[in-house]
């Protein structure tokens, strides 16, 4: 398996969403400082393929298995030549998800059933890379330290850490297992055994035989008694055939019967009929005669009322010509009284334009005088004014001359008005006086506006009015020449002195006219209703005539078929004449029905009397069917009841048959499920002795033993190979009898001496040997087998190295990087780290972040 990318979000201490991608790169570094995650991105890793974290040390195993992580894992990974995506996410609470999908050239497409089910992918994914969790883990990410300590450590401890690195506890397991194998078959045998001597006593050979000789015993009751049966079936049979036909031939014989009865009543009722039907003829023909008399009558009042309304008029135009008539002398009356109110309102007229010009005339004058009285007030007051001035002077120049300075002015005064107090009393009473006759001019103004606005309104209303009478008087009179010319038109083209009169008696004419006719229409009526209900009678006649024919025409084919089916000679059947057609020969169809009467009675006779025949039949087979039911205890005269009884018997035979070979079965199957348990019983004992043994060679001081010793070899062995490269052609391994590894130094003459003498860098390159070699053995474990490891990821103590070693190391890591290889090497040793393409892992107190450095 090789990866090709990871991508990671909210994954352990990570922040934000982190990318990697290994696309290209045959080998790099994870580099960073203690403790900011490094080893987060190979327990990524595991976590998107398998579910699980290695690193149960680190904060994201706990996180998962908490439940209270929040992260996404992406991971793209190549086998062979196929790409996958697996996605896992954790949410804080509930369930995670899983997918897995293919990638075909670069398209996600769904990897089939159950790939998004944990359970199932992790089957998958272990089908896929050909190693499950523990063997990846073991193969793929080499843990920290584990190698140095199994190759210096104490043998005993070496032991320990083997059965680590292998798995060997499988074998541990293996044996309890095998213990409880062994138990559990042993407790089987025993509960089997309990079971055979409990419910399986008496069951044997012998037993088994008894019931077959009774079941054949049961089996020959069985058919002697379907035999009989069988016999009595047919005889009853035999005779439910024979009463069937007797029974058919006298349902035939009352069928014929009843066909005879219905034609003699529809013969009795065509006789009844026929003295009917020439009485009905007579009153159709009376009633007839009748009819055509009114419709006579009925034409002569119809002529008479044409002719007077040809003459007189219509009575609809000589109703309105009454009303027109009558309407006349009050549409007169109207015009000569509309005629007088147009001449007294017009006699009115004159008077009021007069008094509406002499009311202009005084609005003239008051407003003549009104604006004398306005004058002679602005006069009156420009004295009082004056006088008011000159007093005030007077008052404040007091005793100064003309010629004297003015105190308000300074300039010298002119004149030296007097101070007049009658001359001032005087103005005040003429401005009195003045605004008094202004007020009474401006009242007389006013009224005389008002009389000359009512004048002209009475003006107005007059004109209005005579305007409004004088359209009545036109509108009376028109309707006058409307009515007469209506009266004119309605009444033949003259206006006779009185229409009203010569109206209302053409009216009466007409309406009596009208009265004979509606009398004459009446009485036809009656007489049409007279002769339809005499002929609907003659009519009900010939239908009861009809349906009385149709009785007589009874089918007697089907009849006469089912005669014939039940075995009666066709010549013994009678032959009816067809029946005459339908007319007015009632006579000849009674004499057809009598006859047919006849033949149906005596068809019906002779069908009785055979029937009778067949039913004395039963009593030979009743003796023949109690020949055959003899010693089955059924015991009856009646063959239906025997027949019944006997099949009776008969079941209870093959029940006793069946419940007998029953019993044989039932007994041969625990017979058999005995022999079965006792087999088992058999195999689970010995299935007990072979884990029991299998038990004893699984002990740790056997085969465990033996497995650690072999595989020490093996390792050794497989590791030299590795280490003869990694060391520059130097070193090879080899463990010896005491669980102790030691190195031979072929640079000094193949000295062989313990590993606890190489250096830090050299013992750093013997444990890696040791990694490469449990991982090979690893995949040849595989279950599968199917998986070529390209992908290799060490997680080493490389702080312990010196210089020269680390260049060592560096030069080894480069030389496993061959073959298209990818190795990633976790390490925090920045001169290590700077000899690769390296992933840094940065930390910050926001968590940590990734950068990839060339």
């Amino acid at each position: 398996m090789r990866p090709v990318r990871l991508k990671l979000k909210g994954f352990t201490s990570f922040r934000d969403e982190q990318t990697i991608d290994f696309s290209g790169l045959e080998i790099f570094a994870i580099a960073g400082p203690t403790g900011s995650g490094k080893s987060s991105l190979l327990d990524a890793m595991t976590y998107a393929l398998y579910g699980e974290v290695d690193r149960v040390s680190n904060q994201c195993g706990q996180l998962v298995s908490q439940g209270q992580a929040r992260m996404t894992v992406t991971l793209d990974f190549r086998v062979g030549t196929d790409d996958f995506r697996i996605t896992r996410s954790t949410p804080a609470k509930g369930a995670g998800h899983v997918l897995l999908q293919r990638l075909v050239s670069g398209e996600e497409r769904s990897y089939g059933e159950g790939a998004d089910h944990a359970h199932e992918v992790k089957k998958i994914v272990a089908k896929i890379v050909g190693l499950d969790y523990d063997a990846f883990t073991r193969s793929v990410l080499l843990p920290q330290n584990k190698f140095a300590d199994f190759l210096t450590g104490e043998p005993k401890k070496r032991r320990d850490i083997l059965i680590e690195l292998l798995g060997l506890e499988l074998f541990d397991r293996m044996l309890k297992r095998a213990n409880g194998i062994k138990a559990e078959a042993k407790t089987q045998a025993e509960t089997k055994a309990a079971v055979v001597a409990r419910e399986y006593e008496g069951v044997d050979a012998e037993a088994v035989q008894r019931t077959r000789q009774e079941a054949a015993a049961a089996t020959q009751r069985e058919a002697k008694f379907g035999a009989a049966v069988e016999e009595i079936s047919t005889l009853a049979k035999e005779w439910e055939d024979m009463k069937r036909r007797a029974d058919g031939l006298a349902e035939c014989a009352r069928e014929a019967n009843s066909m005879a009865t219905t034609v003699q009543s529809a013969v009795d009722a065509l006789d009844k009929l026929a003295a009917d039907v020439a009485s009905a003829g007579a009153l159709v023909q009376r009633r007839f005669g009748e009819e055509r008399e009114a419709a006579r009558q009925t034409k002569l009042a119809d002529t008479a009322l044409l002719s007077a309304e040809t003459k007189l008029g219509k009575l609809a135009n000589l109703v309105r010509a009454k009303v027109f008539a009558e309407r006349v002398p009050s549409l007169k009356r109207a015009a000569e009284g509309a005629a007088i109110q147009v001449a007294r309102s017009q006699e009115k007229l004159p008077k009021l334009q007069d008094l509406l010009e002499r009311r202009h005339e005084a609005v003239n004058d008051a407003a003549a005088k009104r604006k004398q009285m306005a004058k002679s007030l602005a006069v009156a007051k420009t004295a009082l004014a004056e006088a008011e001035h000159a007093d005030k002077v007077a008052a404040l120049v007091g005793d100064r001359k003309r010629g004297d300075p003015c105190p308000i002015c300074s300039r010298p005064l002119q004149t030296i008005p007097k101070s007049s107090v009658a001359l001032l009393r005087a103005a005040r009473t003429a401005v009195r006086t003045a605004e008094d006759g202004d007020e009474d001019a401006k009242e007389a103004l006013n009224a005389a506006k008002m009389g000359s606005q009512e004048a002209d309104s009475n003006l107005s209303q007059h004109l209005t009015d005579v305007t409004r009478l004088g359209k009545e008087a036109l509108g009376a009179a028109a309707a006058v020449s409307e009515c007469e010319r209506e009266l004119t038109t309605l009444l033949g083209g003259k206006l006779p002195e009185d229409p009203a009169t010569i109206a209302a008696d053409r009216i009466t004419e007409l309406e009596r006219l009208a009265t004979l006719a509606k009398a004459a229409t009446t009485a036809l009526a009656d007489a049409e209703r007279a002769h339809a209900s005499e002929r609907e009678k003659r009519t009900r006649l010939d239908v009861g005539i009809a349906r009385e024919r149709a009785r007589l025409e009874v089918k007697t084919d089907a009849l006469f078929r089912r005669v014939v089916t039940l075995g009666v000679d066709t010549k013994e059947m009678p032959t009816l004449a067809p029946l005459p057609p339908v007319g007015p020969g009632i006579d000849a169809m009674v004499v057809a029905g009598r006859t047919v009467t006849s033949a149906l009675n005596r068809l019906g006779k002779h069908l009785s009397a055979l029937a009778s025949g067949l039913l004395r039949s039963e009593e030979n087979l009743v003796n023949r069917a109690l020949e055959a039911a003899e010693g089955t205890g059924a015991d009856t005269r009646d063959l239906l009841t025997l027949r019944k009884l006997i099949v009776v018997v008969e079941r209870k035979a093959v029940a006793a048959a069946a419940e007998a070979k029953q019993r044989l079965a039932d007994l041969e199957k625990r017979l058999q499920n005995r022999l079965d348990l006792e087999r088992e019983i058999e195999q689970l004992e010995h299935r007990a002795q072979v884990f029991a043994v299998l038990a004893l060679e699984l002990r740790a001081d056997h085969l465990v033993a033996f497995l650690q010793a072999e595989a020490l070899q093996a390792m050794a062995s497989a590791a030299s190979g590795h280490l003869i490269d990694l060391s520059e052609q130097r070193y090879t391994l080899v463990c010896r009898d005491d669980d102790e590894f030691f190195v031979v130094d072929q640079w000094c003459g193949d000295e062989e001496r313990s590993v606890r003498t190489l250096s830090g860098g050299e013992t750093f390159l013997a444990s890696l040997s040791l990694a490469l070699a449990l991982a090979e053995q690893v995949r040849a474990l595989s279950t599968s087998g199917r998986a070529r490891l390209d992908s290799l990821f060490l997680d080493e103590g490389f702080g312990s190295l010196d210089p020269d070693a680390l260049r060592i190391v560096t030069g080894a890591i480069h030389h496993l990087a061959g073959d298209g290889r990818l190795v990633g090497i976790v390490t925090h040793i920045r001169e290590l780290s700077e000899q690769f393409v390296r992933i840094q892992v940065e930390k910050s107190p926001r968590g940590s972040t990734l950068r990839l450095v060339s």
